[in-house]
Parts: structure tokens; sequence; C-alpha cells
């Protein structure tokens, strides 16, 4: 058999419930086979059309291909004399389109943090201006699922992805491209008291959610940004973690030090 070439990406994106709800009339055989000539079609780029190739391919004899061939041929469509199921070569077309975006973005990222020389203690590049690997293609299922198995009640689960829910978290996706950002930001807002209704400040009963989160460019990386600030305890407001001082800020400490005598 004539094969196309494989694809450059290893996976697709898989979503369960839309996936049970396709398959939710199938049989067992009938869902077994449909798995596999989808992925048979991620890696060949398409299966064929003639019987005896198609019973290779699932390992079954004529009789059997025939029991579930009935069922599974309205998922795919002809084209240029192969099959294909569209919902799988779109979900090929946004990953293609995302690489060449993302390629885009790290030439841009390279170019604005190379095109000068930079100052020896010059500030960490801008977020959206730092390049991204081409084979990151974050999805909005991905964030909901992160986001469901991170927070905790009184945090609220987030059920169902709206149109509009999905529209904003790819906005943001755009802007934050980097799901370990994600998870961190999850992990951080879990932990504040501000965030889980805690009966204090002006709203006392409010938790944090996922369409606050991502309702603006503003507050996702303004969170980010307090997720990286040095966090004061409340008792002789010591930092949890030390920053060292550099440059002419290191220079003014150890002359205040002297003066004090104070020691490291």
């Amino acid at each position: 058999m004539d094969e196309l070439p494989a694809r450059k990406s290893p996976a697709f994106q898989f979503y369960p419930s839309a996936f049970l709800a396709s398959t939710l009339p199938m049989t067992l055989k009938e869902t077994g086979a449909y798995i596999k000539l989808l992925c048979w079609q991620w890696e060949q780029g398409a299966i064929p059309t003639d019987t005896p190739s198609l019973c290779r391919i699932l390992h079954c004899t004529k009789r059997e291909f025939d029991s579930v061939w009935k069922t599974l041929r309205v998922k795919f469509v002809q084209e240029d004399g192969r099959l294909r199921n569209p919902r799988l070569e779109h979900e090929r077309m946004k990953q293609a389109e995302y690489r060449v975006k993302q390629a885009k973005h790290g030439k841009r990222g390279a170019k604005a943090r190379w095109a000068t020389p930079s100052a020896p203690h010059s500030p960490p590049m801008p977020l959206e201006s730092v390049p991204v690997s081409q084979s990151s293609t974050i999805q909005p299922e991905q964030v909901r699922e992160l986001w469901n198995q991170t927070m905790t009640a009184p945090i609220p689960q987030v059920r169902m992805l709206t149109d509009k829910r999905r529209a904003k978290l790819r906005t943001r996706l755009e802007e934050v491209p980097d799901l370990t950002a994600w998870t961190k930001l999850f992990q951080y807002l879990n932990t504040q008291d501000w965030c889980r209704a805690n009966g204090s400040g002006t709203h006392p009963h409010w938790t944090a959610t996922l369409d606050w989160i991502i309702s603006s460019e503003t507050t996702l990386i303004k969170q980010l940004e307090k997720m990286d600030t040095p966090v004061l305890q409340a008792k002789g407001l010591v930092p949890l973690y030390e920053v060292k001082p550099t440059g002419r800020l290191a220079k003014i400490r150890a002359g205040n030090m002297a003066l004090t005598g104070e020691t490291e």
C-alpha cells in the first residue's frame, strides 16, 4: 500500500467527552476498530479505501470487517482516493497552524533579544517575548483538567467548556503558552486565603474561578507577577525565600551593614 508520509507531530489531542458521545451507540468491536483507524490516519495521513488493506490494518477477516464498517463508514469521507476523518484532520490543521505561529513568535523573540547587547544586569525578557517550543500544543481542555486537578474546595470545579470560555482560554494561551506557568499559577492561587472565601476583606465570600483568571490579559499577568514576587510572612515580615541583591544594591546593603554592625 502506498502511504502518505508521516506527520511531524507524534500525538493528537484526545477529548474524552467528545469521543464518548460520538461512540455511545457503538459496540466494543466497533469502538476498538474506530480508534485504531484514527491512529492509522494520524500516522499515515489517511486510510485506504479497499477492504483487503483495511482488514490487514485491523487484523480481522472480511466478515468481521463488514460487521463494523457499516457503522464506521459514516465517520470517514473520501478525498483523493483515500479516506479521512474530518475531525481528526481539523486537529492536524490546528497543530500545523500553531507550530507556524509559535515559530514566528520564537523568531521575533530571538530578534528582540539579540538585536542589541544587553546590560550586565538587564531585567528579564517580557513573558510574551520568550520563545516557546514549536511542539507546544496546549489546548483549552488541558487547562480545564489542570484546574480541576489542582483546585480544592471551596474553589469551584469547571464542569463545561462553553464557547465563550474556550475562546477566552485560546486568547490567554496565546499570551501565556507555557503549561508549567499555568500549573504553578493554579497551585499558587489554591494556597491563597483571599481566593478561598476566608471571610475577610471587601468580598469575604469570594472564591477564585477559572472565568476570573482568564477574563483578561491584565488579570492573568498580574497574578503571574504576584506569584513570582517574594511573599512576606505575617510575623516579622520575613521573606519565605531570600532574594540576594546584586550590583549597586549589593554595595548599598554592604555599606549599611558595616554602619550598623550587622552580619550576613
